[in-house]
């Protein structure tokens, strides 16, 4: 732990308010969810229509950061319980490139798929597809999506609430591969597990290092931008 950081700073609810927390964001979630299908009846939207995906994908990620935030809110302390603290240029640097090599290390994880086990490959993209036709293809939504409101809200509960909460009770191996596990099962995405495994240990680690929500939000952020500039360039066809 960072000698920086004191007792005070360091995220009060513990592990079980950490599990309390996974239920309260679920209820949310789904709360918001039939809120948004309600909504959507009222005003005879499409239920497949591009905004109402939009917006159900947006109520997921403020399901997410709603807890954390109004944790600090409820038991009124400081925003540096949920990393909320500037971070230097070389600590950004320093997760920008982890992010840079949590992409190359999925790359050789999709090669040795496609190579090994074509069929899974196959499965791997159509997760992925999935995933953008969510957005209808549009390219603002995906790139806001994954470049800011996704990393951020994510990094908020699963770093900054869910991993620093079992961090006080728990060794880091322990917290981060509990939190890393949620992370991956919340994403739905069988075959592209492994990758988001290593992204959800990657970020827990940058988030230990200072708890600093920035500092792992930058390696989130930094690791779907490589994505992003992989599934457009068509590197892997």
């Amino acid at each position: 732990m960072d000698e920086s950081i004191h007792p005070e700073q360091e995220a009060p609810w513990g592990a079980l308010g950490a599990l309390m927390g996974v239920v309260i964001a679920f209820l949310l979630l789904v709360f918001l969810t039939l809120m948004v299908e309600s909504a959507a009846q009222v005003l005879t939207f499409d239920a497949n229509s591009l905004g109402v995906r939009t917006a159900k994908l947006l109520a997921s990620q403020l399901a997410l950061a709603t807890v954390p935030i109004t944790s600090v809110f409820v038991l009124g302390g400081p925003w540096l319980w949920i990393g909320w603290r500037a971070s230097d240029r070389r600590e950004l640097i320093r997760a920008a490139s982890l992010g840079v090599t949590a992409s190359a290390a999925t790359m050789l994880y999709l090669i040795g798929l496609r190579w090994g086990f074509p069929a899974g490959f196959l499965q791997l993209v159509a997760e992925q597809n999935t995933q953008v036709e969510q957005l209808g293809g549009a390219r603002l939504s995906l790139v806001l999506m994954a470049l800011i409101v996704a990393p951020l809200c994510e990094e908020l509960f699963f770093r900054s609430f869910f991993f620093a909460g079992l961090r006080q009770r728990m060794s880091f191996p322990l917290a981060a591969g509990l939190s890393t596990a949620l992370f991956t099962l919340m994403h739905a995405m069988p075959w592209s597990s492994p990758p988001l495994f290593l992204v959800g240990l990657a970020a827990a680690w940058t988030y230990e290092r200072k708890k600093c929500l920035l500092a792992a939000f930058t390696m989130h952020a930094t690791f779907n931008l490589c994505e992003l500039l992989i599934s457009a360039l068509k590197v892997l066809p």
